[in-house]
């Protein structure tokens, strides 16, 4: 199948924004490109192309449709086993994005190095040479442990999350302890992928964490996590999520600093296209960026014996007045079942939530 564009006679918009995009298709039953579409195959050589203003005019909604479908088109093919044309769908795309570019630009340059990531796995490129695989070493140096001369305990645990044994907090009795946890409960979905698969085990690597953590008697526990549908089962599924959600991401970028931002380059290439590789590219227990929404957490929160405390009306409304001190327009936190959700225009981007044990 072939996607259809309309040419506008008016001039392309130059500030279009990749949310504008995305409202004008539907993500549901997405329109995918033939590789062998010589309207897109031949569009860079061809002078008199129709669609060639609108790479002209790359901050346009035309232009963003046509890096989704792109990406929609390479996806496609991957599911299907045709490393060729997703091969071929690569090159379009890399005439096309770029990481110091547009909104949408950057935002496609990390989903097209990420689906290069994936495809490179399925090649039959380097552990099948006659000579066998490359051997590759890499050495590293870096200072493990720094020795701070501050006024309070500090108590370092050298270990992951799923391989964490709480005996290792040394919590004492008579002590409040309060629990915080920024971006982390996500991955240890990766481990219970893999535990779902192999069967026989009845209690989930995240049941265990929440439980231990249960039978410490926290006085609260606080958890912030990506508001978003990143674990579909199918690359097809968690493309078109993650797409609709780094858009945002990057959109509220675009509006608050500039492209040219040294910051703003290392937090989209180091943190977001981190992520987006890890989405896009990883299967199995490699995938840890395994993103759900607020109702999935709360239901496993709940189940571990935790009960939701709401957050304060004051707290709401401190937290609006940040937002608004700061100029952080565009921003928005909503209120959802006693938690926090904070929004780039209408789209959930993060969630906040606090619990306390149930007796």
């Amino acid at each position: 199948m072939v996607a259809t564009f309309q040419e506008d006679t008016a001039p392309s918009s130059v500030s279009s924004s990749p949310l504008q995009v995305f409202s004008t298709m539907s993500l549901t039953r997405p329109t995918l490109l033939s590789s062998s579409s010589s309207s897109f195959q031949d569009l860079k050589k061809i002078p008199h192309h129709p669609l060639l203003p609108l790479l002209n005019h790359s901050l346009a909604i035309n232009g963003g449709l046509i890096l989704i479908h792109l990406l929609l088109t390479c996806a496609n093919h991957m599911a299907s086993g045709s490393l060729q044309n997703a091969n071929a769908a690569l090159d379009q795309l890399s005439h096309l994005v770029s990481p110091d570019g547009d909104t949408m630009q950057r935002v496609a340059a990390y989903f097209t190095e990420a689906l290069a990531n994936r495809i490179l796995k399925s090649w039959p490129a380097f552990n099948s040479r006659p000579e066998g695989p490359p051997h590759l070493r890499i050495t590293g140096v870096h200072l493990h442990k720094e020795k701070l001369d501050i006024p309070f305990q500090f108590n370092p645990v050298v270990s992951s999350l799923d391989c964490l044994n709480v005996d290792q907090l040394r919590v004492k009795t008579g002590e409040a302890l309060a629990v915080s946890s920024v971006l982390q409960l996500h991955t240890f979905l990766a481990s219970d992928s893999d535990m779902s698969n192999n069967n026989g085990h009845s209690l989930r690597k995240i049941d265990r964490f929440l439980n231990a953590i249960w039978g410490l008697s926290p006085k609260i526990m606080v958890v912030t996590e990506q508001h978003s549908d990143h674990n579909g089962s199918t690359l097809m599924q968690r493309l078109l999520e993650s797409l609709y959600s780094y858009a945002a991401l990057f959109d509220c970028l675009e509006n608050k600093i500039p492209r040219t931002s040294q910051d703003r380059i290392k937090v989209e290439k180091m943190l977001f296209g981190e992520e987006i590789k890890n989405i896009i590219a990883c299967e199995g227990s490699e995938r840890r960026e395994r993103h759900e929404k607020l109702e999935k957490w709360s239901q496993r929160i709940d189940l571990a014996g935790f009960g939701n405390v709401p957050l304060s009306y004051y707290v709401m409304l401190q937290a609006r007045r940040l937002l608004q001190d700061y100029g952080f327009y565009g921003y928005m936190i909503k209120e959802e079942s006693g938690c926090a959700v904070i929004c780039w225009q209408d789209r959930p981007l993060y969630s906040v939530s606090a619990w306390r044990c149930s007796k």
